[in-house]
């Protein structure tokens, strides 16, 4: 007795799978979608919320910076971190393969970001990795493998 198996189609799988996988292993446009998102989210909530959505509302200024700011910029008199809206608008992304970075080109930026310990300038959490931040990426990359899969 002789049993012979015969299957077909399959180089047309295998090339469905290899298109995939290459695709997996660059995911350059759901970083780009990504990264856009988490700037608009780092521009509106985190600056609206003065850092709160990501559990640490921003100190309130300084009496002396309020004083100067009533000045020079009074409808910001009252708002930390806003006076020309420069930082707020300078997030910029660097995108790869399986990567983004954000960060802000604003030079002032890393000393209110910074972690390090501080006497007069109070940290100020503009940036940050929080649950819908986590809840984005997730639905971004899922979003862009299930569009690739239909493609195949």
């Amino acid at each position: 007795m002789k049993v012979s198996i015969r299957v077909s189609g399959l180089d047309k799988q295998q090339r469905m799978l290899s298109k995939l996988k290459r695709h997996v292993f660059s995911l350059r446009g759901a970083m780009e979608e990504i990264g856009d998102e988490a700037i608009k989210y780092y521009q509106g909530q985190g600056f609206a919320s003065q850092g709160g959505v990501f559990g640490e509302r921003w100190p309130k200024l300084a009496s002396s910076t309020v004083r100067s700011k009533i000045r020079s910029y009074p409808q910001y008199a009252n708002v930390p971190l806003m006076r020309t809206g420069r930082m707020k608008e300078s997030f910029i992304k660097k995108v790869g393969n399986k990567q983004v970075e954000i960060t802000n080109e604003a030079s002032y930026f890393k000393y209110h970001q910074s972690t390090a310990s501080r006497s007069r300038l109070p940290r100020r959490t503009m940036l940050g990795i929080n649950d819908p931040i986590k809840r984005m990426i997730k639905e971004v990359i899922e979003k862009d493998i299930r569009k690739q899969i239909k493609v195949l």
